[in-house]
């Protein structure tokens, strides 16, 4: 092992180097190297190797992990055969190889926006669940993070199921056989069902996920499904029990228990605005006491706070940290409490809410100004509140 000023000289000596994810891409070094043909990733590498044949590469700003782990989950069920989970969940790229993943298995593969970067060849089928701003620190701006995060589907993929709400104005040209999913047409959510078209295929309250945007992270996977073949409206009836079976990843709009008639969801994964705003249309008619705040990246917070301060149910928000502060300001009066820190967060929210009503943590911000990762958050309001530790994600 070497560390200190060593490394970068190291680098001039190496044929390929393959860059954690976190190093960005647009760091001098890595320009150079990318420009030299030297540089490359783990998702990169699979890919390349793989062939990118059978797979199905989801990313977006928000969603993405549930998305996967529900295809994997769905698809495991219809398919003849075994299917993969890697890439930024599950299995790490690399290691899929290392297990024999090669060309013809079917894998659903989680790719953040920094691991599309590296992409030359693309998977078959891609799922775009959300494009919005996120990481524009490591990209160097939100141009740079669309162009790096669509990067995954500029390289062989076939077609790319879109989220109905993705901007066309950001994609326009760059999804090659698009299929949106989420509207009218196609696989979409209407009065307690999930449509094909006009013909109900399954019942919603089956669902463990909830709010109208999981709804629809289920639309995209359907839409998958039939892009790979398995005719899921011909087979509801399979399709409705392997979603009822599903399992919920942690730290995503978990529930966690209750304190004195007050729901906890814990909804840690939250570490841009627009995940909070689709976490707080998730609980229509109930009261939320949010949890909101962390280490600040400077997004723009007015559709967090219009969505806070316009929500028909009772609301209040309950600001920490670096964005807290930047937050409150933007909030009515009546709708926001300021902590001094997350713990106290996490207790005023549950003094706040009213008997029957929920408390929300989702702080639409990353985690880093108190702990080490959402992960961390996570277990901290466990620990608070007296519950079990989280279980380990996939």
């Amino acid at each position: 092992m070497v560390d200190g000023e060593q490394p970068l000289s190291l680098l001039d000596e190496a044929d390929v180097v393959v860059a954690s994810p976190g190093v960005s891409r647009h760091r001098p070094e890595a320009i150079a190297l990318r420009a030299a043909g030297r540089l490359t990733g783990g998702t990169a590498l699979f890919l390349a190797e793989h062939g990118g044949e059978g797979v199905v590469g989801i990313t977006g700003s928000k969603g993405k992990s549930t998305t996967t782990a529900l295809l994997h989950h769905l698809w495991s069920a219809l398919h003849q055969g075994g299917v993969a989970l890697g890439g930024n969940l599950g299995v790490a790229p690399l290691r899929l190889l290392a297990e024999g993943c090669g060309p013809g298995t079917c894998v659903a593969l989680e790719v953040s926006s920094y691991q599309a970067t590296d992409v030359e060849v693309s998977p078959t089928i891609g799922v775009l669940t959300a494009l919005a701003p996120d990481h524009l620190s490591w990209h160097g701006g939100f141009e740079a993070y669309v162009r790096d995060k669509l990067n995954l589907f500029a390289h062989g993929t076939e077609h790319v199921a879109v989220a109905a709400d993705v901007d066309e104005d950001l994609v326009r040209g760059r999804l090659p056989g698009a299929v949106r999913y989420g509207g009218d047409q196609g696989w979409h959510a209407e009065g307690g069902r999930v449509m094909r078209g006009s013909q109900a295929a399954l019942d919603l309250a089956v669902s463990p996920l909830p709010g109208p945007h999981n709804a629809r992270n289920l639309c995209g996977v359907l839409t998958v499904l039939e892009l790979v073949g398995l005719d899921p409206m011909g087979r509801a009836n399979e399709v409705e029990a392997a979603v009822a079976s599903f399992r919920p990843l942690p730290f995503r709009l978990e529930p966690i228990g209750s304190v004195d008639g007050r729901e906890i969801i814990d909804d840690s994964i939250s570490t841009n605005p627009s995940a909070a705003i689709a976490a707080l249309s998730s609980f229509p008619g109930r009261p939320v006491t949010i949890v909101l705040g962390g280490a600040d990246r400077d997004l723009d917070l007015s559709s967090l706070a219009d969505a806070v301060a316009t929500r028909v149910e009772p609301t209040t928000a309950v600001c920490t940290g670096p964005v807290g502060a930047r937050l409150a300001p933007l909030l009515p009066v009546d709708r926001r409490l300021r902590a001094t820190g997350f713990d106290d967060a996490v207790r005023r929210a549950l003094s706040a809410c009213p008997v029957g009503g929920v408390v929300l943590v989702s702080p639409g911000a990353p985690s880093f100004d108190e702990f080490e990762s959402y992960r961390e958050r996570g277990a901290r309001v466990r620990s608070l509140l007296g519950f079990v530790a989280p279980r380990p994600e996939l």
